[in-house]
């Protein structure tokens, strides 16, 4: 499984740090839309719109030098400060306090079953048109229902059998013994 969004790399904080640092505007929009967070600090203590001042410009002695191309610098302070209301959400991301988050991380859907989002809920579907069933336990394809089906009748005559051959041993010792049986 890869790695959680604000998840930080030590010495270089999250990717959204790394990006508003570079003033890649267009990978800290694709981070914020997937759920980075704008008020994660890196082990400094720093947000990722405080690096993006600290590579904007950097003082050296009698020496103001800037690393970052003016309109990054603005589009990338836009986007850390704008939040999802303004450049929206991905996927199943949905707008909440501001952030983009993800409805389905809280859901498990069974077998073949996906989440996806249906008027602003988190619910299970078949995964595609050729399922069907019940997607909180488990979508068959057509077809597939009958070899279940069939399947589950064999398990079941096995159980059956072996339960009637355990009675039938329980009423032989018992008409041998004469012993009354207690349930």
């Amino acid at each position: 499984m890869g790695k959680r969004i604000d998840e930080e790399i030590p010495g270089y904080g999250t990717p959204l740090h790394q990006a508003a640092f570079y003033g890649r505007a267009n990978v800290v929009k694709l981070l914020l839309q997937n759920g980075a967070d704008v008020a994660t600090t890196d082990l400094d203590g720093d947000t990722p719109i405080k690096t993006t001042d600290m590579k904007w410009c950097s003082h050296k002695r009698n020496d103001r030098t800037c690393h970052m191309n003016p309109s990054d610098y603005r589009e990338t302070v836009y986007l850390l400060t704008s939040g999802c209301k303004t450049i929206g959400c991905s996927g199943v991301m949905r707008c909440r306090n501001n952030r983009c988050v993800n409805l389905c991380d809280k859901i498990m859907c069974g077998i073949n079953g996906v989440c996806s989002v249906h008027e602003e809920r988190a619910v299970c579907r078949c995964n595609g048109d050729d399922y069907s069933g019940d997607p909180a336990i488990m979508c068959l394809k057509m077809g597939e229902a009958k070899y279940i089906f069939k399947a589950f009748c064999f398990v079941k005559d096995m159980i059956t059998n072996i339960a009637s051959a355990i009675v039938k041993d329980i009423k032989s010792v018992y008409y041998e013994t004469k012993v009354p049986i207690k349930y």
